[in-house]
């Protein structure tokens, strides 16, 4: 039976029960839907139709019990920090909220950073509370500042999942954020969370930059080849992920997780970056450089230039510059190249002093002579004026020294050996050869104060002497080097590449291995050179000078030690000159003996002749005596043509400040035995004894010199010596002997000064004049045997209360003052010296005491650019020869120089500069040196002429006075001669000089000798001195000749004695001339008075009431 069934749905569920109804026997049940009315008819047999009728009552039933939950639920929205919202996602907060609230449902929208709730009022609230208690609980930390690229790649999902799982191993919750200012701030739920996160992120990102220090390689940033390498790179180390940015235009990074490929990454990257971009360099160099590329350097740089092409590279030389464009890398090879051309340029500065000589090398002249000079030596000169570019250009460029025109030592033999080195022989300074390794002569302490160690700290710098300072002091061996010992320190500021310091024995006699000392030093020193690959030495002749080593026996010991080095490693040494070398050519010489006797004769070649050109030691000043003799200076010469000064010094020896003291002792050499010797022991120590009896345990015998230090006395060394009690001529030359020996071993070893003492004028008895006599004359000879000596000061030292001592010295300086003075005197044939002789005798003292003046004009300032040295120093000496024929000299001599007032001086000499010459100027010979090029010559002669003919006007008008002078007035001083006191009268032109100033009431008058010294006359005391010694006064005396004039004296007054300048007798009471002088004193004058004095002085008489 069928049945019909018709049902009314409510409109909000239709969709939800068409979707919901089923029907388990559809063949029997048959719907029909009204959509319109929400009508649902069923028609079927009974029992189906009931049952889908009783379902969707079911349905219908559940829609409404929904519709009325869902009028009780709320939903709501919560915004939150990024951070925030992070943590809660990863400590799992939002799913635990929805298993702890039934029917709590959460929502995120992370873009939004929104949580979005929806259930029960009271759920919602409870799940919010519980949501900002865990935010309240995180703390912050600044991890830091970062670039843009590193914030950039910590975005990356990969980079942010690494770093989170490497803070989760941690143990330790970490999330970041990004603030502003790209400012990161690690959240954690602990202090200590939060920094072991930081430290985490911080080692996590490697940050590596990469400088662009190209356009062209910016630029190849922004193309397809760029991409495509770098993300191969990136791909190929993804594991490290790996992510490569431009920071900005002139830096790119590279940002990995990883440090372990950090570098090869970077030179990955680098090399792609070298190997794509293009590149453009600029190398600015200055003309004078670039002309020497083109003219010497064109081999070369064809060369380069065809290799270049061949890597795409372009290579342009302009007038300025080097232009070199193409492949980066090729490029940067290419510059490498260009460089190492640069660096083998040789530049050397170079100064020419000479009048005039600015001007006239930059004339047409000038200019044709560098040219010549160039093309013939393959150079390029520069002229510096201080405001071009090569000026500029040469600071930075390496700089040489300028050399000397001409050797400064000379070659005397050389010795070819067939193993293929070469020995030469030298006489010079060994710190100007050209070679690699110097050795030099030290003491075990290293202590470089005298001699060639001096020499070689004073050229060389202070770092040498503080180099082995250190080396000594870090030795725990009582900081003291052994014999035969050496020890190679760096050269300093010389030539060479390494000086070896050897220390040499003290000769002994021969009995204490000295020969195996001195062998071993220089094999170890030959060695030493061989181990350094050098391939030259300088040998001096060690331990000749203090160490007492005979000449004759050191030479040969050190050529035989040569000669057994080179037997043993012959020509696979590296060594190719050995250079044996010392100042003196007699040491030399046994040098050339040794190789002579050592070696094949065979091999060896003298020089002939005239040698190179060898340096003469500086000019020293001239003290030339006074034109007579009685007064004595402190400080002259013991002879004319002496380059050595003696003072005679009153004090003790013990106080002076020179290189060497001079002592008598015994011959034990026992220093408390003697006044001086005991007062050296006191005040420089007991070292000194120590010294003694350690070198001389046997003492030494009469004549004989033993060497020890100074201690602490302000000296270098101490000549200790013996001398005989006197015996006459015998003992004196015993003490001869020891004079010229102390002064040969003090120039052996470079001293200046020597202090001796009156030797033997004590116990022994020697005579004091004699022993004053002998000594001027000891150094006399030896001045004039050793021209060029090192010695130039020499001091007599006499105990200030020895008074006959002192007296015989006095005596002495003053005879050798005398004859000095006569030597000079214009008055030349009274003295016997003919015209020619006189001349020959100026012209040998005419080059001392030379005052020179200077000018920018005078001084030119060149670079020399070559290939080579040689070429360099070849090209600078054809340029001083070419200049020899333009400069001239001419020497004006005239007496009247010697009388030149301060401003005719100074006007002569201002001629340099507006005549643009040279002039050298000696007063005391009367001779003035005039050096120019030719068209600049003959006017300084001309105006220097008139200087001196005005001059001699004045003197003639002033000698036609002088002459009257004498006639009315005569000034005389007292010398001293052996038979007592003589007066004697001045000279006419002094004569003059001396009344004018006393006319003038002047308390002083000055006058020049014939030796140009200056003179002083005290009309106070009427005394007279040289300027530089007050104390060495004689007396003047002024005499009137004018008779019947006012100064006429009354008849009854006693003349005066011819020695005397005034004479004051005191009046008696008793006296008719008191009682008349107190008469007249009465009534014209008012006061008291005790005596009454007559007073008669040259020139006038006076009666003085003294109250």
């Amino acid at each position: 039976m069928f049945t019909v069934c018709e049902i009314q749905i409510l409109q909000g569920a239709w969709d939800y029960v068409l979707k919901q109804i089923s029907f388990s026997n559809p063949e029997s049940v048959a719907v029909k839907v009204v959509k319109e009315d929400c009508k649902m008819v069923i028609v079927g047999h009974k029992v189906p139709v009931d049952e889908v009728a009783e379902l969707i009552g079911i349905i219908m039933k559940d829609v409404a019990t929904e519709h009325d939950r869902k009028k009780l639920q709320v939903t709501e929205e919560v915004s939150l920090k990024h951070f925030q919202l992070l943590v809660l996602l990863h400590l799992y907060f939002l799913n635990n909220m929805e298993k702890e609230f039934e029917g709590l449902h959460i929502q995120v929208d992370r873009k939004k950073h929104i949580v979005i709730f929806t259930g029960r009022s009271s759920h919602v609230h409870a799940a919010k509370v519980k949501m900002f208690e865990q935010i309240q609980e995180l703390t912050g930390l600044i991890v830091g500042k970062f670039s843009v690229g590193y914030i950039e790649f910590l975005k990356i999902p990969e980079v942010k999942t690494y770093i989170s799982q490497q803070i989760q191993q941690k143990g330790v919750l970490g999330v970041w954020n990004v603030e502003e200012g790209n400012i990161i701030t690690m959240y954690s739920l602990s202090d200590e969370g939060a920094v072991t996160a930081c430290d985490v992120l911080k080692k996590s990102i490697i940050e590596t930059p990469i400088p662009l220090d190209d356009k062209q390689i910016s630029a190849l940033l922004e193309t397809d080849i760029w991409n495509k390498e770098i993300k191969a790179v990136e791909i190929e180390y993804q594991k490290a992920l790996v992510k490569i940015v431009l920071a900005d235009s002139k830096t790119f990074v590279i940002y990995q997780t990883s440090a372990e490929d950090k570098e090869i990454l970077k030179e990955k990257v680098t090399d792609i970056l070298y190997c794509h971009a293009t590149s453009k360099k600029k190398i600015q160099l200055s003309s004078s450089e670039i002309r020497l590329l083109k003219e010497q350097y064109q081999i070369e740089l064809n060369t380069l230039k065809e290799q270049s092409a061949k890597d795409h590279v372009t290579l342009i030389l302009d007038n300025i510059s080097v232009y070199i464009q193409g492949n980066s890398k090729r490029v940067k090879d290419t510059k490498q190249k260009i460089d190492d051309i640069l660096r083998s340029i040789y530049r050397k500065k170079y100064t020419i002093k000479k009048a005039g000589i600015v001007k006239h090398m930059r004339s047409e002249q000038g200019q044709a002579k560098i040219s010549q000079v160039e093309k013939k030596n393959n150079v390029i000169i520069h002229l510096q004026t201080g405001n071009d570019n090569d000026d500029e250009e040469q600071d930075n460029r390496s700089k040489s020294e300028p050399i000397s025109p001409k050797k400064t030592y000379k070659e005397t033999a050389m010795c070819t050996i067939p193993s293929g080195q070469t020995i030469i022989t030298v006489v010079g300074d060994i710190t100007e050869l050209d070679v690699d390794v110097i050795v030099n002569s030290a003491n075990k302490e290293l202590q470089h104060v005298g001699g060639l160690a001096k020499v070689i700290v004073d050229k060389g710098g202070k770092s040498i002497q503080k180099e082995c300072d250190n080396y000594v002091g870090s030795k725990n061996r009582a900081r003291k080097m052994y014999e035969g010992e050496i020890f190679c320190s760096s050269p300093g500021q010389l030539n060479c590449k390494m000086i070896v310091h050897a220390v040499g024995p003290v000769w002994q006699n021969g009995c204490k291995q000295e020969d195996e000392y001195l062998s071993e030093c220089i094999q170890t020193s030959l060695e030493k050179t061989e181990d350094e690959k050098y391939k030259s030495i300088a040998i001096p002749a060690l331990c000749t000078g203090i160490l007492g080593y005979p000449p004759n026996k050191a030479t040969k010991v050190i050529v035989e030690a040569i000669r057994d080095y080179v037997r043993e490693n012959g020509a696979s040494s590296p060594i190719r000159q050995i250079y044996l070398c010392d100042v003196k050519e007699d040491i030399v010489d046994h040098f050339v003996s040794a190789l002579e006797r050592y070696f094949d004769k065979s091999n060896i070649k003298k020089q002939r002749g005239k040698s190179d050109h060898v340096s003469s030691s500086p000019v020293r000043s001239r003290h030339v005596s006074d034109y007579y003799g009685s007064c004595l200076s402190p400080k002259r010469p013991s002879c004319l043509d002496s380059h050595i000064t003696v003072t005679l010094v009153k004090g003790q020896i013990a106080s002076q400040k020179v290189d060497v003291i001079v002592n008598t002792t015994s011959t034990s050499l026992q220093l408390n035995q003697g006044a001086m010797s005991q007062s050296l022991l006191k005040m420089g120590g007991q070292g000194i004894q120590g010294e003694c009896s350690q070198k001389y345990p046997n003492g030494i015998q009469p004549g004989e010199m033993a060497e020890t230090t100074g201690g602490k006395l302000e000296c270098k060394m101490i000549y200790h010596g013996a001398l005989p009690g006197y015996n006459g001529s015998t003992a004196m030359k015993i003490m001869e002997t020891f004079i010229k020996n102390c002064l040969e071993i003090a120039n052996d070893n470079g001293f200046v000064s020597v202090a001796f003492p009156a030797l033997g004028t004590g116990n022994l008895g020697y005579p004091k004049n004699q022993v004053a006599k002998n000594m001027f004359s000891c150094v006399d000879r030896f001045s004039s045997s050793h021209p060029t000596s090192s010695v130039c000061d020499v001091r007599f030292v006499v105990y200030d209360k020895d008074y006959p001592t002192i007296k015989a010295f006095e005596e002495e300086q003053r005879k050798r003052q005398r004859l000095s003075a006569e030597y000079v005197s214009t008055q030349t044939k009274s003295l016997g010296l003919d015209d020619t002789t006189y001349q020959e005798e100026k012209k040998a003292v005419s080059t001392k005491q030379w005052t020179v003046s200077k000018m920018p004009s005078s001084v030119l300032n060149l670079v020399v650019y070559a290939k080579k040295e040689n070429d360099a120093d070849s090209a600078l000496r054809s340029l001083e020869e070419s200049l020899i024929n333009d400069y001239k000299e001419k020497n004006i001599d005239d007496a009247l120089i010697k009388e030149l007032s301060e401003e005719q001086e100074t006007a002569i000499l201002k001629l340099e500069e507006t005549c643009e010459v040279e002039i050298e100027f000696n007063k005391k010979i009367g001779c003035i040196n005039v050096r120019g090029l030719i068209e600049n010559l003959s006017n300084a002669i001309d105006e220097v002429h008139k200087i001196i003919r005005d001059l001699d006007r004045q003197k003639q008008k002033q000698q036609q006075h002088a002459k009257i002078v004498p006639d009315m007035v005569q000034w005389y001083f007292f010398s001293i001669e052996d038979t007592g006191q003589k007066l004697e009268e001045y000279p006419q032109e002094v004569n003059l000089i001396l009344e004018q100033a006393f006319k003038k009431h002047e308390p002083q008058a000055f006058f020049l000798n014939n030796s140009g010294n200056k003179y002083v006359v005290d009309f106070n005391t009427y005394e007279e001195f040289p300027e530089d010694d007050p104390s060495d006064t004689v007396v003047v005396l002024r005499k009137s000749k004018l008779t019947g004039s006012g100064f006429d004296m009354p008849s009854n007054w006693a003349s005066m004695d011819q020695y005397e300048n005034i004479k004051i007798v005191t009046l008696q009471p008793a006296d008719k001339e008191y009682q008349d002088i107190v008469h007249n004193f009465q009534t014209n004058m008012a006061g008291n008075y005790n005596s009454i004095v007559k007073v008669l002085q040259l020139g006038f008489y006076v009666f003085l009431a003294i109250p």
